[in-house]
C-alpha cells in the first residue's frame, strides 16, 4: 500500500453521563488525543477521515439504563466509514465509555472486514489503560490495542502493513487467538516535534454551540495539551501505571505558537489547559506568559484539570494572570495529612490556603478537588477535609468538587475493591456499600461551604448567579447545572432505537 493511498478512519465515541453524576461525567472533552494522531499521521501522508460520534449530533440521546448518551447511535456510526477505509481508529477515551465503545466495535465487525484499532488514552485522570481491558475489546471484535501514545505505534503498524506485529512497541494483538502485548513503546523524546492537533478534521463549531465545556464556557475554545505524563504516584489515579511516572513538556515557544495560530486564524480566544500537571516546569510557564504578553494576544487561559498548587508561587501566577490566566482548578484530595499519606500524594494545605489569596487577589477563579472514601479513610479524616474546605471557602473559594473514590484499573486500590465493572467506576460508584454515607456527607459538606461563600463573599456569589443566567460561566458549578437542564430536555431517542 502506498501511504498516500492509505485511508484512516479514526472514531471519537459518545458521551455519556451516570444519572445523579454530572459532575464526574458527561462532560464534553474534546478528543485531543485523536487530533493529535490525525494530525500526525496527516503529515506523513496519509489519508484521515473522522467520525465524531458526539460532536456530530450532541442533541440526540438515548437513555441506557443508568447512563444517558449523547451521539450517533452504533449503526449511524458505522455508516459514516468509508467503504475503502484501510484502518478504523477508536479512541477509548473515558472508562465511563467503555461499554458504548464496545458496541461501536461489534456494529463496525459485523458491517465490514476492515481491521479496528483501539487507542489508549494516557493522559486523563478519566481514563483506563488498555493493559486491564483486553479481554473485552478482543471478545468484542478489535484487531489492535495500542497502549500509551498512540503517533508512533500507529505509524509504524501502518508502515509495516500491519504485519510483523511481534516487532511493535507498544502493540497488543492476537497470535492464534492468544493475546500478545508487546512491551512499552519508549514515548517521544521531544513533543514538539508533533503538528498541532487537526481540528479542521473535527465539528468544532458543535461543541462550541453546546454552551458549556469542562473549563467554564465563555465562548470559542480550544483544549491545550502543553505536556505529557505526570510524575507523581498518587494512589487513586491510574496515569502512574499508564504514563510510568515520566512528564514531558512542549516548550513556551511551541505552544505560544499554537496559541497565536489557533487565535489569529480561527478566531478562538479561549484555551482550556488540560494537561496533568502543566505548571512543574516554573522557567517554561514564565516564559509562555512572557511570550503571550509580549504578543498581545487577546486570550484567556483556563487550568482545566485539577493541577499541583505545590508548582505555583505568586511570581507564577501574577505574570499568568496579566497573560490572561482567568480559572485555576488544583485538587488538594484531602484535608487529612494521613490519608494524603496512604495516596501517596504530597500536598501541602498552608501553600494552598496562600496560593488561593493570591488568587483571589488576582482575579483568578478558583475550584478545589477532594476525595472522600479512600481505603483507610476513618471519620476523623473526613472531619479534617470538611474543615479544610469550609477554610479555603471562608478565603474566598468559589467552587469544590468532592468526589466518591472510585477503584480505576490500574490505580492501587483497584485490586482491593474487586470491582470488574469497568462502567460502574465512575465518580459516583452506587455499588460501594458507603456510597450513600459519603454521599451524604459531600452533600452536607456542599451545602454548608456554599452557604459560608453566600454569606462570606456575597458579591462573588450572586454575580457567579447573575453571569451563569446568561450562559457567560465564571464557575463550573453554575455551567454543570446548565447542562443538567439542556440534557435533560432533550428527547429521549432511546425509546424507539435499541442503545
Amino acid at each position: 500500500m502506498e501511504v498516500a493511498k492509505v485511508k484512516i478512519t479514526f472514531i471519537n465515541p459518545n458521551i455519556v453521563t451516570q444519572k445523579g453524576d454530572f459532575f464526574g461525567t458527561g462532560i464534553p472533552y474534546m478528543p485531543i488525543v485523536l487530533a493529535y494522531a490525525a494530525s500526525f499521521l496527516r503529515e506523513k501522508g496519509f489519508d484521515i477521515s473522522v467520525v465524531d460520534a458526539f460532536g456530530e449530533r450532541p442533541t440526540q440521546k438515548r437513555v441506557c439504563g443508568d447512563n444517558i448518551i449523547q451521539g450517533l447511535f452504533p449503526m449511524e456510526v458505522a455508516g459514516r466509514v468509508s467503504g475503502n477505509t484501510d484502518l478504523i481508529c477508536i479512541c477509548a477515551g473515558h472508562l465511563i465509555e467503555h461499554d458504548d465503545i464496545l458496541k461501536i466495535v461489534k456494529v463496525l465487525k459485523k458491517k465490514r472486514k476492515t481491521k479496528i484499532c483501539i487507542i489508549e488514552n494516557s493522559q486523563a485522570v478519566t481514563s483506563y489503560p488498555l493493559l486491564k481491558a483486553t479481554d473485552d475489546y478482543f471478545n468484542a471484535g478489535a484487531d489492535f490495542l495500542i497502549y500509551g501514545e498512540p503517533e508512533f505505534t500507529l505509524l509504524e503498524l501502518l508502515q509495516k502493513k500491519m504485519k510483523d506485529l511481534s516487532s511493535i512497541d507498544g502493540l497488543i494483538y492476537l497470535d492464534k487467538g492468544k493475546q500478545k502485548i508487546n512491551k512499552r513503546r519508549m514515548p517521544a523524546g521531544s513533543l514538539d516535534v508533533f503538528p498541532f492537533p487537526a481540528w479542521d478534521l473535527f465539528p468544532i463549531r458543535n461543541y462550541w454551540k453546546l454552551g458549556y465545556a469542562h473549563a467554564p464556557y465563555r465562548g470559542s475554545y480550544l483544549p491545550l495539551l502543553t505536556s505529557r505524563g505526570c510524575p507523581f504516584r498518587c494512589g487513586f489515579c491510574t496515569i502512574p501505571f499508564m504514563t510510568e511516572q515520566r512528564w514531558r513538556a512542549r516548550s513556551a515557544d511551541n505552544v505560544l505558537d499554537e496559541i497565536k495560530y489557533f487565535n489569529k486564524d480561527h478566531g478562538v480566544k479561549y484555551f482550556h489547559i488540560e494537561d496533568l500537571n502543566p505548571t512543574i516546569d516554573k522557567k517554561r510557564m514564565l516564559d509562555l506568559a512572557k511570550g503571550i504578553i509580549d504578543s498581545r494576544l487577546d486570550v484567556r487561559l483556563k487550568f482545566a484539570s485539577g493541577t499541583k498548587i505545590e508548582t505555583f508561587d505568586e511570581e507564577v501566577l501574577t505574570l499568568l494572570a496579566k497573560a490572561g490566566c482567568d480559572y485555576v482548578s488544583f485538587s488538594p484530595e484531602s484535608g487529612s495529612k494521613r490519608v494524603l499519606s496512604l495516596m501517596k500524594k504530597p500536598f501541602d494545605h498552608g501553600h494552598g490556603l496562600k496560593m488561593l489569596k493570591v488568587m483571589k487577589s488576582l482575579g483568578i477563579t478558583t475550584q478545589a478537588c477532594f476525595i472522600l472514601g479512600y481505603p483507610g479513610e476513618k471519620k476523623e479524616d473526613i472531619v479534617q477535609t470538611r474543615d479544610y474546605v469550609y477554610e479555603l471557602f471562608r478565603a474566598g473559594l468559589d467552587e469544590m468538587a468532592i468526589l466518591v473514590m472510585a477503584p480505576v484499573p490500574g490505580s492501587a486500590p483497584y485490586e482491593f475493591f474487586q470491582q470488574k465493572d469497568l462502567t460502574s467506576l465512575t465518580f459516583s460508584p452506587k455499588w460501594r456499600k458507603d456510597y450513600d454515607y459519603l454521599n451524604k456527607t459531600r452533600f452536607k459538606i456542599y451545602i454548608r461551604s456554599y452557604l459560608i461563600k453566600m454569606f462570606r463573599h456575597p458579591v462573588n456569589f450572586f454575580s457567579a448567579m447573575a453571569f451563569g443566567l446568561f450562559g457567560r460561566f465564571r464557575t463550573k458549578s453554575e455551567m454543570t447545572l446548565y447542562r443538567l437542564l439542556k440534557v435533560y430536555s432533550l428527547p429521549n431517542k432511546g425509546k424507539s432505537m435499541r442503545c
